[in-house]
């Protein structure tokens, strides 16, 4: 999954988190930009559909919450801290 208010993702994103997943016996694979994982930026097995929406069902709504608790991994872009940036209007453009 991506955000749709992050547009400077790029192929390195893609092929990262690609990568973890092929490489990695993991069910999540999570950007991290070297501080904190960015939830919205994952590959996620749909066999975890059940427990994302038990979780969701629960009343929790903090997906990196939900992300822990399962088998994950942190795929390092430590060298790619643009790529998070948040677009919502036309004054972060200028950011």
């Amino acid at each position: 999954m991506l955000p749709c208010d992050s547009p400077l993702v790029n192929e390195i994103v893609i092929d990262r988190l690609i990568k973890c997943m092929t490489d990695k016996d993991t069910d999540i694979c999570v950007a991290d930009d070297g501080t904190h994982i960015h939830p919205t930026f994952a590959l996620i097995k749909t066999s975890l559909k059940d427990n994302l929406l038990a979780f969701l069902d629960s009343g929790e709504r903090k997906l990196g919450l939900w992300i822990e608790q399962n088998n994950f991994q942190k795929v390092d872009f430590s060298d790619q801290p643009k790529v998070f940036i948040n677009l919502n209007n036309p004054q972060d453009f200028d950011k």
